[in-house]
């Protein structure tokens, strides 16, 4: 992987359906360059697909929230797969430190009611378990990019 590839990335994450004469004449290489380049990540999985990026508030989503949730080890699993029941919920993540899980969730209207709702219902917990909110409004935020990595259990 050398400079060219690492420009050729940044091209595709601005524009994953960027051409390949646009990707050429961007950086100054043959059309047949920007393909075989493309192809070779493509072929060693460092370019593993495509995707589209999501305007959640034109989609009437007006809040995005981090929840963090702190629960009994035992219930981990059970607590995850319930949270990934939820429509609202957009990834969910295995955390270490003060909480256990992360989860990523969007809320179109009554969110209140929901978020709360969020890690509270259907499984054991300790009865100590707490969660904690963090907050932004849909259009204060700088990405509205999640992408599941590492631990995350995608929803299914």
């Amino acid at each position: 992987m050398d400079d060219i590839d690492r420009k050729i990335i940044r091209l595709l994450q601005e524009d994953a359906r960027k051409s390949f004469n646009k990707i050429s004449e961007s950086l100054g290489i043959a059309v047949g360059t920007a393909y075989n380049r493309v192809k070779n990540m493509e072929d060693h999985g460092i370019l593993k697909g495509y995707t589209v990026m999501l305007d959640s508030a034109k989609l009437g989503y007006g809040l995005t929230a981090l929840i963090l949730i702190e629960a009994e080890g035992r219930y981990l699993p059970e607590v995850e797969k319930e949270l990934a029941k939820l429509d609202e919920v957009i990834c969910i993540y295995d955390i270490t430190g003060d909480y256990d899980i992360a989860v990523v969730a969007r809320f179109k209207q009554n969110y209140t009611k929901q978020l709360h709702q969020i890690g509270t219902e259907d499984a054991p917990r300790d009865q100590n378990s707490h969660k904690r909110c963090t907050q932004r409004r849909q259009g204060r935020l700088q990405s509205q990019s999640i992408n599941c990595v590492g631990s995350c259990i995608p929803k299914t």
